[in-house]
């Protein structure tokens, strides 16, 4: 059995980024400086999972989901 190495994973995962950036014609940086983006939701029960839905549509609408290279929630 192989031993996979953190560095490799994180190599991996940048690959898998910049093909979708590709595939949905989005840049972010400079092949020398990326720029990685993500959106973080914080939890709480309903009230939050309701404003976080409001929060995700509202960014859907200014195509702002689509440009993000993660998505990370808890609870709510």
């Amino acid at each position: 059995m192989s031993k996979i190495c953190y560095k490799d994973v994180i190599l991996k995962e940048k690959e898998q980024l910049r093909l979708r950036r590709k595939k949905l014609h989005i840049e972010h940086g400079t092949p020398e400086q990326e720029n990685w983006f993500g959106i973080a939701l914080s939890g709480g029960g309903i009230r939050s999972a309701t404003i976080n839905l409001g929060i995700l549509k509202t960014f859907n609408k200014f195509g702002i989901v689509q440009q993000a290279d993660y998505l990370s929630t808890v609870s709510g």
